[in-house]
This record gives structure tokens, sequence and C-alpha cells, in this order.
């Protein structure tokens, strides 16, 4: 974010989150105020993505990220197996297809 306190990244660490352990690369959220690391690219259910995730860009206010993603279960309409791009509208969390290559 433009003020530095949100850092948005890509890890395919295993230690990060809970819910992030299967080894694909995820995109996470750091708050450095205060050092709390978010998954994003989930589902509703909260699962991580079951595929690559990459290439995440976050807006100036730390509220939107975009990534893009090989994971067919992030979205429940996802059916087609290309790599979609997605935004992640925060603090709600609500995740947003926005295109498929």
């Amino acid at each position: 974010s433009r003020g530095g306190q949100y850092i948005a990244f890509q890890s395919t660490a295993t230690n990060l989150v809970a819910e992030a352990n299967n080894g694909w690369n995820q995109i996470y959220l750091v708050d450095r105020n205060t050092s709390t690391v978010e998954l994003l690219s989930k589902n509703s259910s909260g699962m991580a993505g079951n595929n690559e995730s990459a290439t995440p860009s976050i807006d100036g206010n730390g509220e939107k990220v975009a990534f893009s993603s090989k994971a067919s279960n992030l979205d429940s309409q996802d059916d087609n197996g290309q790599q979609d791009v997605y935004v992640v509208n925060r603090p709600a969390m609500r995740l947003y297809e926005l295109a498929s290559l």
C-alpha cells in the first residue's frame, strides 16, 4: 500500500497460515502494524487455492489486491481450466473474478 502498512506477496511456505499447507504458491497480505498475515487466495469456505497463484498487486489504500491464479477451487463458477484474474476486496474479503485468460 502507499504508506507501506500492507504488503501483498506470494509464497509456497506452508507455515504462514493454517489454511495454506498444500505447497502451491498462495497470495498473502501482511499488516506491518499488527504483524498479521492473511491468506487471500482462498475460496469462500476458507480453503487455499489448489494450484498456483501469482503476481499480487495492491492498491494504494491496501483495500484491494489483484492476482492471477490457476486454482480451480477459488470460484465455484470457474470450470474452464484456464488461468484467471481475481480481486480481493478487503476488509470484507470478497473475491471477484475479473477475467479468464
